[in-house]
């Protein structure tokens, strides 16, 4: 393991055994109600199955950064990829399960990372906008951080960076990351 970066280094930011920094602090719920408003009639029943279904695909623990959201949709309405006119509605599915899917995923691994640092007694700061507005995650925010020298040093004070979401690992705040010398884990 590394060692902590000295003082110095870090200027006003602490030191801390894990971080996570995000500005994707929207739940799941809150995203979907604002894609609602967009969609009726048939469409917004798909959309809320959609959602439904992103739930329970989450529940279940096999989401990651190559899960086919198309199939997803396609199980709900096969209608939609045999149609072209359909195409359109398909895509803002597709799109709406993938950021439904992200968003679930972020939520569960910051939770558990909050389970893991209260339970240890562990420092765990999450960085990003909107944490410190979701009681359980508010001890841990420390507020927006920018990129360049600020974000470098946020990923320095850190024993361990968690990079989680429907991305892959070769997402530019991993690369940027990694190269001002901060160690990631990454939930894919």
């Amino acid at each position: 393991p590394r060692s902590a970066p000295a003082a110095a280094e870090v200027q006003n930011v602490e030191v801390c055994d894990v971080m996570y920094l995000s500005n994707v602090s929207e739940s799941p719920q809150d995203a979907h109600a604002r894609f609602r408003d967009h969609f009726d009639g048939p469409a917004l029943d798909l959309a809320d199955r959609l959602a439904v279904a992103a739930e329970r695909v989450a529940a279940e623990g096999v989401v990651g950064g190559g899960f086919q959201c198309a199939e997803l949709v396609d199980a709900l309405s096969p209608l939609l990829s045999q149609r072209p006119e359909n195409a359109p509605l398909r895509r803002a599915l597709i799109d709406h399960a993938r950021n439904l899917l992200d968003r679930h995923m972020r939520r569960r691994v910051v939770s558990d990372l909050a389970d893991w640092a209260d339970a240890r007694g562990r420092r765990l700061h999450l960085y990003g906008r909107g944490w410190e507005s979701i009681p359980r995650f508010a001890p841990y925010a420390r507020g927006v951080v920018e990129p360049g020298a600020e974000m470098a040093r946020v990923w320095k004070s850190a024993t361990v960076c968690i990079h989680a979401g429907l991305n892959s690992a070769l997402h530019q705040r991993v690369l940027d990351g990694v190269s001002a010398g901060a160690f990631f884990l990454i939930q894919e």
